[in-house]
């Protein structure tokens, strides 16, 4: 109904447009557009006094299996990389608790390093100073609000080579350490995943620091006061009954 009654409707990614356009909602008269999030990044303003030589990783946010949350330390596995930790924050042991969890801090106790779910900014912070890498994995994503403070933050991000997230880092993907996702296969997914992880290895601290800077200028593309602009067109065109003259859905990506 809310299709068929629009003159458009405002995905967030291209990844989710293509989707849209899969299950054939595009057969309705609402106009498909794009217009990403935004997101206001919170440390312009903070010299980085990150410690780049740290090699431990970590994965944060929900642990659905959609998100892969157990790459990083499968990868890790992989590796032989007997040396790395990987901490995980997110996981949910509230109503009748996580086996799957419980029994991957089991099977690898000397690694894994499990911090439940909570909303605790002190937690939170404490996550980002014990990773040296930050990992955004997935086989769907439509945005990417943990890739944002990644970048934000100045930390390596091992980040997915598909939707909202590698169209966030579009333009500037050498600046990140990307695997290529196989969404059928998890064996093959930690086989690429641990590819990209000992690139990070293999990079010194300085170049990772200048990979952290220059990967954060992917950002500006997303501050509120861009995306707004798009809106505006948008929102102006459905007043006039006037149509879209650019339709914000460059094909160059956030660029």
């Amino acid at each position: 109904v809310t299709f068929k009654n629009s003159d458009y409707v405002v995905l967030i990614s291209k990844a989710e447009k293509l989707y849209y356009e899969e299950f054939g909602y595009n057969k309705y008269k609402a106009i498909p557009v794009v217009i990403y999030n935004s997101y206001k990044p919170k440390f312009d303003h903070l010299s980085s006094n990150y410690n780049y030589k740290n090699n431990n990783i970590g994965y944060i946010g929900r642990h659905v299996p959609r998100k892969r949350p157990e790459l990083a330390i499968r990868a890790v596995v992989k590796s032989g990389r007997r040396d790395i930790l990987v901490f995980n924050m997110g996981v949910d042991y509230s109503k009748g608790g996580n086996e799957y969890w419980k029994e991957l801090e089991k099977k690898f106790k000397d690694q894994l390093n499990i911090i439940p779910f909570s909303p605790d900014k002190k937690k939170i912070k404490e996550y980002w100073k014990k990773v040296g890498a930050n990992c955004i994995t997935g086989i769907y994503e439509p945005f990417g609000y943990t890739m944002c403070e990644t970048l934000d933050r100045r930390v390596p991000a091992i980040v997915q080579d598909i939707d909202g997230p590698s169209e966030i880092i579009r333009g500037l993907e050498e600046n990140v350490y990307m695997y290529n996702v196989n969404k059928v296969s998890m064996e093959k997914d930690v086989e690429n995943f641990t590819e990209a992880l000992e690139e990070f290895w293999s990079t010194s601290p300085e170049e990772r620091k200048e990979r952290s800077e220059n990967a954060r200028k992917a950002l500006d593309n997303f501050r509120p006061e861009t995306i707004k602009l798009k809106w505006n067109e948008v929102l102006e065109s459905c007043a006039s009954g006037s149509k879209i003259k650019n339709i914000p859905d460059d094909e160059a990506g956030s660029s």
